[in-house]
């Protein structure tokens, strides 16, 4: 399997139950972990550059 770059977002929010974390269940038709409970992401797209500036953490090459 090849590794390739990826990108996590963990959305979190205070209310007056505790915090609460957004997660999302994969299909049970994915190939990689199907059914499992994970944050949202996905692979890099280098052709979206611009919006490097605009994301928490970023750090360029």
């Amino acid at each position: 399997m090849d590794i390739r770059p990826a990108a996590t977002l963990a959305l979190t929010r205070d209310t007056s139950d505790g915090i609460e974390v957004l997660l999302l269940q994969r299909t049970w038709k994915a190939i990689f972990l199907p059914g499992y409970y994970v944050f949202p992401g996905g692979a890099v797209n280098e052709q979206e550059s611009e919006a490097q500036p605009h994301a928490d953490g970023c750090r360029r090459r």
